[in-house]
């Protein structure tokens, strides 16, 4: 899924699929969070920006309007509890992996910095993978051809900002939820 500017990574959240719909095993259709480019890196090289999980506010997600914020929180062992703690719930739409448009590149690793492993950035090696299948799905992928040279300033674990295409996701998600188990987004 992609917004003009931004390309959205996606991880399965198998538990909670199984859990409100157990049927998921037999048609393919599970529930998904989103990672979503962090906004400071929107006019960074592909492999240096940072996807962090979208996050939104219980009372946002029940019923979003034009004005609901997007919470991004830093990926780490704790950054879920965090999360949880802030009354914020992911990004969360159900997908059905088994139709025949739907493109899968994955489990993807995240990339390796200077030694040490990234919880937030995609390897070079998965986006040339992605670069090789183009034509089997229509978004386009984030930009290469940008400096390689950057600094991060980080403005701490948390942030919080406002994009109107988000809200638009929001709604229409919250449009297509019913109170069908096999259509909640949370247990």
């Amino acid at each position: 899924m992609n917004t003009s500017r931004e390309w959205r990574l996606v991880r399965l959240a198998f538990t909670d699929s199984v859990l409100l719909y157990p049927s998921c095993t037999l048609d393919g259709r599970f529930l998904f969070d989103f990672f979503i480019c962090h906004p400071s890196d929107w006019r960074y090289n592909a492999v240096n920006q940072r996807y962090w999980l979208q996050y939104h506010g219980r009372e946002d997600l029940a019923c979003p309007d034009s004005s609901t914020d997007t919470h991004l929180v830093r990926p780490s062992d704790t950054s879920e509890d965090y999360a949880a703690r802030h009354k914020l719930r992911p990004f969360r739409k159900w997908l059905n992996i088994t139709h025949q448009d739907t493109f899968i590149h994955g489990p993807f690793q995240f990339a390796t910095v200077h030694g040490r492993k990234t919880r937030d950035r995609v390897s070079q090696d998965d986006w040339d993978i992605l670069q090789r299948n183009t034509s089997m799905f229509q978004n386009p992928l984030s930009r290469f051809d940008v400096s390689t040279y950057l600094i991060h300033m980080d403005r701490g674990a948390h942030v919080i900002y406002h994009d109107e295409t988000h809200c638009e996701s929001l709604r229409i998600v919250a449009l297509q939820t019913s109170e069908d188990p096999g259509n909640r987004c949370f247990p």
